[in-house]
C-alpha cells in the first residue's frame, strides 16, 4: 500500500512502533511457539490446525510467521504492517512469507481472501479498533482471532508510554472496552458471525500503561462467519 493510502491519523497515532527501539525488539521476539502469551494460546493453535490462508495485522517484523508455521507448515502467511521498516525487516529476514505495508483498515486483497484474520497486540493500542474490526472481518471467509483489554467495570482509554523504553519519548493511546461494549461490537459485523467466543483472565496492565484501574482482563475472541441468519452463539470464560 503507498503511503499515499494509508490513514493519516493511524500512521501518526501508531508512529510508536517505528522506534529503532521497537523494531529492535521485534527483530528478536515473537519468532517460537515457547513465546506466545497464555492468553494466545487459547484458541490459535487450533485454529491453525483448521485453516490454509491468514492475514495477520500488525505483522511487525515478520516473525510470527514462523510461530504460525510451527503448527501448520501448510499456512499462506500474509504480514502486513503500518510501518515501512517493518515489512521490509520481515521481507528480508522471512522469504517465504508475503508481506505488506498497511493501515489495518484497507487491504490490497479482495474480501474473503482468507481462513483466517488475525490481530495481536493492536486494537486496544489503536483508536481505530472497530473501523479495523469491520475492516478485517471482511478479509476472512471463515475465523476473526484477535485480542482485547476488557473490563467488568467502567471502561477507559488510557496511555501507554514508551512500551520499549525509547530514548525519545513515545506514547500511544491504550483501550479498555467492557465487556459488553466488546459483544456488541461483534454481534454487529455483517454478515452476523455464527458464534463468538470470549476467554481471558485477569492480569496487571503493562507497567508503561497509565490507566485508571490498572487490573484488566487479557482476552482472546475468536469469531466465526458463517449463514449469519440467526443472532450469534456466545460464550464468555474469563475466569482465567
Amino acid at each position: 500500500m503507498p503511503s499515499s493510502d494509508r490513514d493519516p491519523s493511524v500512521v501518526d497515532e501508531q508512529r510508536a512502533w517505528a522506534s529503532p527501539e521497537s523494531l529492535a525488539y521485534y527483530q528478536a521476539h515473537r519468532q517460537r511457539a515457547d513465546e506466545l502469551y497464555p492468553s494466545e494460546r487459547f484458541f490459535l493453535p487450533g485454529v491453525l490446525r483448521q485453516i490454509t490462508s491468514m492475514l495477520d495485522v500488525g505483522c511487525a517484523a515478520g516473525g510470527f510467521s514462523d510461530v504460525v508455521r510451527s503448527f501448520n507448515p501448510q499456512v499462506e502467511y500474509f504480514g502486513v504492517d503500518v510501518v515501512p521498516a517493518f515489512v521490509e525487516a520481515a521481507r528480508t529476514s522471512h522469504p517465504e512469507a508475503t508481506f505488506a505495508v498497511g493501515d489495518g483498515l484497507t487491504f490490497p486483497t479482495p474480501p474473503e481472501s482468507f481462513d483466517l484474520v488475525h490481530a495481536s497486540g493492536v486494537l486496544h493500542l489503536n483508536r481505530r479498533y472497530r473501523d479495523m474490526v469491520s475492516a478485517m472481518w471482511s478479509q476472512t471467509r471463515r475465523f476473526l482471532l484477535c485480542d482485547l483489554r476488557l473490563t467488568t467495570g467502567e471502561p477507559e482509554i488510557g496511555r501507554l508510554d514508551s512500551p520499549f523504553n525509547e530514548r525519545d519519548p513515545v506514547s500511544l493511546p491504550y483501550v479498555v472496552l467492557s465487556v459488553t461494549d466488546a459483544l456488541q461490537m461483534f454481534s454487529a459485523l455483517f454478515p452476523q458471525p455464527d458464534f463468538i467466543r470470549i476467554k481471558g483472565y485477569p492480569h496487571e496492565a503493562s507497567t508503561s500503561a497509565t490507566l485508571r484501574n490498572p487490573r484488566v482482563l487479557m482476552a482472546f475472541a475468536l469469531v466465526e462467519k458463517g449463514a449469519g441468519d440467526a443472532p450469534p452463539a456466545i460464550e464468555v470464560d474469563l475466569g482465567g
